[in-house]
């Protein structure tokens, strides 16, 4: 009688176990309102995605100054052509040119290399203009 309690117990624990895991998995992104950010138009995103407004980075017509940039962080190795961020008296992005021996990027207005350390990779640009 002990052994079919312990038994019914441990398969109450399962089930509880998956519950839970289904109930996170099933409701989606924990969405943000990100509405201060975007000029009193009501934005809600991923509570995942981060946003940085761009400076002066040499990105050209990609980004400009005063634009909105979406990202996350990085999660493995960029590619080249993808645009990340990288830390240099804040966040700079820049889009990556070469992957040989380390990631180097350029702004798209540049014509002058460096060697960086990816934090982020851009997934988009809201345009201010």
């Amino acid at each position: 009688m002990g052994m079919r309690r312990l038994e019914l117990c441990l398969w109450l624990v399962a089930c509880a176990l998956l519950a839970a895991l289904l109930w996170v998995r099933l409701r989606g992104p924990e969405l943000v309102n990100r509405s201060d950010i975007f000029r009193g138009y009501e934005v809600y995103l991923d509570g995942r995605i981060r946003v940085l407004q761009a400076g002066e980075w040499g990105m050209g017509w990609t980004i400009r100054p005063g634009d909105y940039v979406l990202w996350v962080p990085l999660e493995g190795s960029p590619q080249v052509g993808d645009v990340v961020l990288y830390q240099d008296n804040g966040l700079v992005a820049q889009r990556v040119v070469s992957l040989e021996n380390g990631v180097w990027v350029r702004g798209d207005n540049s014509e002058e290399t460096r060697l960086v350390q990816p934090v982020g990779i851009v997934i988009g640009v809201v345009y201010s203009r």
